[in-house]
């Protein structure tokens, strides 16, 4: 399978938000996704908040691990390598990244 492939971080960000955003049944709050990078298999927890604050699993979404695998290759550098973990948050408005490295 051919690696997926963005030109910038805002562009990878974007495409995880809108495959977040697609699997998620609205109205929701918040989606938060911790993705942890081990070499380069990686690992995801990924949640929900519905509008009530029922907190739920997002369902399977098949090129999401790559996503954060190409992500983290975007955002790395030579002093800092690869992410360690990242927590990814989306909102109906905006999301949010933070990574440890």
């Amino acid at each position: 399978m051919a690696a997926l492939k963005f030109s910038d971080q805002t562009e990878c960000c974007e495409a995880i938000a809108n495959a977040l955003a697609s699997a998620v049944k609205p109205p929701w709050r918040r989606i938060v996704v911790h993705a942890s990078l081990n070499g380069i298999q990686v690992t995801l927890q990924k949640q929900y908040e519905s509008e009530h604050g029922i907190l739920a699993d997002v369902p399977f979404i098949p090129t999401l691990g790559e996503c954060f695998y190409a992500l983290a290759r975007l955002v790395s550098n030579q002093d800092k390598g690869l992410f360690k973990t990242c927590v990814f948050t989306l909102t109906p408005d905006e999301f949010d990244v933070q990574y440890v490295y």
